[in-house]
């Protein structure tokens, strides 16, 4: 699984978590049409993703970091 960050020129944030797979399907087709005007629609963890990718200003894909517990034993 990838987290995923996308921030769009808007200065809204979209964020979720997605297989690695569609996570290099959005990269490809983002890097062949930046400007594209279509909206896309990827499945993530929660549901779906649907962009437009005209809309994206930059985007990060992170490996997904397991909780890390805090306190006392």
């Amino acid at each position: 699984m990838k987290e995923y960050l996308i921030w769009l020129r808007s200065g809204a944030c979209i964020e979720g978590e997605i297989d690695e797979e569609t996570a290099n399907i959005i990269m490809a087709a983002y890097a062949f049409n930046p400007n594209s005007g279509d909206i896309k629609r990827y499945r993530d963890s929660n549901g779906f993703l649907l962009i437009s990718f005209k809309l994206i200003e930059a985007m990060s894909f992170n490996d997904v970091e397991p909780s890390k517990n805090a306190g006392f034993a």
